[in-house]
């Protein structure tokens, strides 16, 4: 996301320009530990996030 000019790293964290907000869930997406532990469950257990588009 780095590279695609999505997010800028700084040394107290990481910064969103205003013109990517828009993507603000996908990038927080990312850093979501019960999104992860959520995908490696058996695929039969119910989906407890929404999708995005």
């Amino acid at each position: 996301m780095v590279a695609d000019g999505l997010v800028e790293m700084t040394d107290t964290g990481i910064r969103v320009s205003l013109a990517e907000r828009l993507l603000i869930r996908r990038i927080c997406m990312t850093f979501d530990a019960y999104l992860k532990s959520s995908q490696l469950v058996n695929k039969s257990t119910e989906i407890r996030y929404s999708k995005i588009i």
